[in-house]
């Protein structure tokens, strides 16, 4: 591709990811007024959470097929349609099945438009990605940031929180003709001939990074997800609630800009080790602010 095509493309990825952000990120910030629109409890309205990482396991696994043997811009086009119908559909499931399938359905979108954009940025830039990679996932953190503060607009003005799955939706569509226009790249083939063969990973070392990986993830996932639940909960105006799930986005995503220029000077291990080890002690500050003082 061109390198005005390429950047073209690259800009598009990140708007994709933000609008991403913002679907995936609505779930938290919404989860009381879902409660109470399908009069559920707390522990039931829980399967939200279960019915989103089903959607997202399947979209992992169809979407790299998808990708593999249609046009990847095809693809993102169908799914970002398929996530404007579970955005828009969302309101009106009153009942917590049809709101369960709703968001499986979103969480199957959600995840292989992530999986594709990331897939495609690697094919557009090749062995020079990682630092694309890495403002990818800022504008991802970006769109989790924001979509708090729309919610608390569409509040504000409307009274309803349906707007902000509508308006979300909109953005998402507003994606389509760009996508269209623009060429899909294609599967990066490295010649072997002349090259000796890359010796096979580390079994021990794969397992390690996928269990933290899978910890990182579930994190993440726990902690934005039930944020404004548990402010809630404990007092803070609904407001005020949804204002910690922005500022936890607002650090994750000032970390993953970091992380670009650390990678430069820093091996992939030191960053890890040093994130692992601010993030224990930061967990071990937010227990000792509960322990009485002597």
């Amino acid at each position: 591709m061109p390198a005005r095509q390429d950047t073209r493309a690259t800009l598009t990825y990140f708007v994709v990811l933000v609008v991403i952000g913002m679907s995936g990120g609505l779930l938290g910030p919404a989860l009381p007024h879902l409660a109470e629109m399908t009069g559920s409890g707390m522990g039931q309205i829980a399967v939200l959470f279960t019915a989103r990482a089903l959607g997202n396991m399947l979209g992992s696994v169809v979407s790299g097929l998808l990708i593999d043997r249609f046009s990847g811009h095809r693809v993102l086009i169908v799914m970002l349609v398929l996530m404007a119908m579970g955005l828009a559909a969302v309101p009106f499931s009153q009942a917590l099945v049809t709101l369960t399938a709703a968001i499986f359905v979103l969480g199957f979108a959600e995840v292989s438009l992530n999986a594709g954009s990331n897939t495609l940025l690697l094919w557009t830039h090749g062995t020079a990605s990682a630092p694309w990679i890495s403002a990818l996932h800022f504008c991802f953190g970006l769109g989790n940031m924001v979509v708090p503060l729309v919610l608390i607009a569409v509040l504000a003005v409307a009274g309803q929180f349906a707007w902000a799955f509508w308006l979300v939706a909109l953005f998402g569509l507003m994606l389509l003709w760009p996508l269209a226009q623009q060429a899909s790249p294609r599967a990066l083939v490295e010649k072997r001939h002349d090259k000796p063969a890359k010796p096979a990973p580390d079994p021990g070392l794969l397992a390690i990074f996928m269990v933290m990986f899978g910890l990182y993830v579930g994190m993440e996932i726990t902690f934005a997800g039930w944020a404004t639940s548990y402010g809630t909960l404990s007092g803070m105006p609904p407001q005020d609630a949804a204002m910690l799930v922005t500022l936890f986005w607002l650090a994750l995503s000032v970390g993953r800009l970091l992380a670009i220029p650390l990678l430069r000077f820093l091996s992939p291990w030191v960053v890890l080790i040093g994130c692992l080890g601010l993030g224990l002690a930061t967990a071990l500050l937010l227990h000792a602010a509960w322990l009485p003082l002597p």
